[in-house]
């Protein structure tokens, strides 16, 4: 049984893997420059639009599980969601006002279940 649980954890692991290999999330760290550029979105609007709304997603899908986080861990959501907000406010794009709401609501759902 173990046999089996291990070559399907390992399988998925490489499907994992592989598709974040396709979608270009993960980065081939030993060409030379490669992962900065996964970093660096200064001059590219589609890799900022990308890059806020990745942030967006690592930030409010904690809202699922905020009841059984730290108190430190909600503080750094609920800082890391006021640094966001602040970027999306700082967009023309008519997308950002739906995301700035959005944004708020999870901060407060944090800042709530701080306070339990």
């Amino acid at each position: 049984m173990r046999k089996a649980r291990k070559s399907f954890t390992l399988s998925g692991l490489v499907f994992v893997t592989s598709l974040l290999m396709a979608t270009g999330i993960c980065a081939d760290v030993d060409s030379p420059g490669k992962a900065s550029q996964l970093r660096n979105c200064s001059d590219d609007p589609a890799c900022q639009r990308a890059s806020w709304k990745e942030e967006f997603e690592r930030i409010c899908i904690q809202t699922e599980i905020a009841t059984s986080l730290t108190h430190e861990q909600l503080r750094k959501l609920i800082s890391d969601s006021d640094e966001l907000l602040i970027r999306l406010q700082q967009l023309d794009e008519p997308q950002a006002k739906i995301y700035i709401f959005r944004i708020r609501n999870c901060r407060e759902f944090f800042a709530y279940a701080l306070q339990l």
